[in-house]
């Protein structure tokens, strides 16, 4: 079962603060995904000329993903949410930032950097 199904098995639910919170990373990893596409479609000297870009988007998608980490320990803490709640809102969290990791990867291959 994925993830999410789990959560739904569990009937642990999202706060609209945690839905706002992951919409905002899914915008985030959809610019990141935008840029990888046209550095995929325009090819390695384009996507070497707009790396710089894509590292941006990678710091945002992690300072987000840091960011947000503490607010769950936090929000917890103070009793906003339930813990299974909070467990699947990270997890989550973390799955889009490993895509980003991916899409940075993808990036760097095209661009013809950080090969190893």
């Amino acid at each position: 079962a994925t993830l999410l199904d789990k959560k739904k098995e569990e009937r642990a639910y999202f706060t609209p603060k945690q839905r706002d919170a992951l919409n905002k990373m899914f915008e985030l990893v959809n610019e990141a995904f935008d840029v990888m596409m046209v550095n995929l479609e325009r090819g390695e000297v384009f996507a070497r000329s707009n790396i710089q870009r894509s590292y941006e988007l990678e710091k945002k998608i992690n300072g987000y993903r840091d960011l947000v980490n503490e607010e769950v320990i936090d929000d917890i803490e103070k009793g906003s949410y339930h813990v299974k709640s909070g467990f699947y809102f990270n997890k989550l969290i973390s799955s889009c930032e490993k895509v980003g990791d991916s899409i940075l990867n993808i990036n760097e291959a095209t661009a013809g950097v950080n090969i190893e």
